[in-house]
């Protein structure tokens, strides 16, 4: 099967803040394959680490907070952005330091458990999801 062709792409929205900088919004015109013209939207996000901090007894420590795109608040893992080029090391100690803000503890052991793409409709992000093993004093 033919792959469709991108005709032409604009970037149609960037912000100018964040780790990266910015996030885009590009607009394509695309030719598929059977010959119908039409339009294609992606963004570029942000790389970003996630953890799943466990303690000895097996609780996962999730987050509550407000979110805009939801309008109201969210349970979801700990989480935050990271640079797209960020090292290894660079993205254990994000993930230090979520842990420490979102959900108050410190990690005993951190194990990496995936790097995936965040979604097919955007471009060059992965989320990074980790394992942290956590202490409960």
């Amino acid at each position: 099967m033919k792959n469709p062709k991108v005709l032409s792409e604009k970037s149609v929205y960037k912000t100018s803040f964040g780790v990266d900088k910015y996030t885009e919004m590009k607009m394509a015109r695309v030719r598929l394959p059977n010959g119908k013209i039409t339009k294609w939207g992606y963004i570029k996000l942000r790389d970003a680490v996630a953890i799943v901090a466990v303690d000895k007894k097996k609780n996962v420590y999730l987050t509550k907070q407000w979110r805009l795109a939801w309008k109201r608040n969210i349970l979801s893992l700990p989480a935050g952005a990271v640079k797209s080029n960020a090292t290894e090391k660079e993205r254990i100690q994000k993930v230090k330091q979520e842990m420490q803000e979102e959900i108050g503890f410190k990690a005993v052991k951190i194990t990496k458990l995936v790097s995936s793409i965040t979604h097919g409709s955007s471009i060059r992000s992965k989320f990074h999801i980790y394992l942290a093993t956590i202490s409960c004093n």
